[in-house]
C-alpha cells in the first residue's frame, strides 16, 4: 500500500504531512542458525561424542586404577550395594566416606551394631540411642549428687 492510500483510509490530512517525512521503512533480518557452538568451535554432535569418549575413558581409568580398586574393595567390605555393570564412583566414594564417619563415631561411643550388612540408618539410630542413654545417665548422676548434698545439709 502506498502512502496516499494509507492516509486516505485513516482520513487525516496530518497523516500525509507526517508520513511524507518517512523515507525508509525498517527491515528485520532473520538470524542464521549456526551449527557450531562458538564456545568450543565444533558442532554440537561432535561435542557430545567427545565428552562421551572422555567420560568413558575416565571411567575405564578409574576402574583399573589403584584408587578405583580400593573403592571397590571397601564397598565390598562394607557390603555397600552398587551396580557392577555401571559403577558410579562419585556416589560410591560419597557413601563410603559417610559410612566410615558413622563407623568411627560408633566405635568412639562403643556402640554395638550389626556389621553383617550395610545399614547406615541403623548405625545412626544406635549412635543416637547411645547418646540419649549417656545424657540420661549424666542427668541421673547430677540429680543423685545434688540430692545427696541436700540430704547432708538437711534441706529435704
Amino acid at each position: 500500500m502506498e502512502l496516499n492510500q494509507i492516509c486516505d483510509k485513516i482520513g487525516e490530512e496530518s497523516c500525509k504531512k507526517t508520513m511524507s517525512n518517512i523515507f525508509t521503512s525498517p527491515t528485520f533480518h532473520v538470524k542464521e542458525e549456526d551449527p557450531e557452538r562458538s564456545d568450543y568451535g565444533m558442532p554440537l554432535e561432535q561435542l557430545v561424542e567427545l565428552l562421551a569418549r572422555k567420560a568413558s575413558s575416565a571411567y575405564e581409568q578409574m576402574l583399573i586404577s589403584e584408587r578405583g580398586q580400593e573403592v571397590l574393595n571397601l564397598a565390598l567390605k562394607y557390603k555397600i550395594p552398587f551396580d557392577k555393570q555401571n559403577i558410579d564412583f562419585l556416589d560410591l566414594i560419597d557413601q563410603l566416606e559417610d559410612y566410615e564417619v558413622l563407623i568411627k563415631r560408633a566405635d568412639e561411643l562403643q556402640v554395638d551394631w550389626d556389621s553383617s550388612y550395610y545399614d547406615p540408618m541403623a548405625i545412626e539410630q544406635a549412635i543416637f540411642d547411645s547418646e540419649q542413654q549417656a545424657d540420661q545417665e549424666q542427668t541421673n548422676l547430677n540429680n543423685d549428687y545434688f540430692a545427696s548434698i541436700w540430704l547432708a545439709r538437711g534441706e529435704v
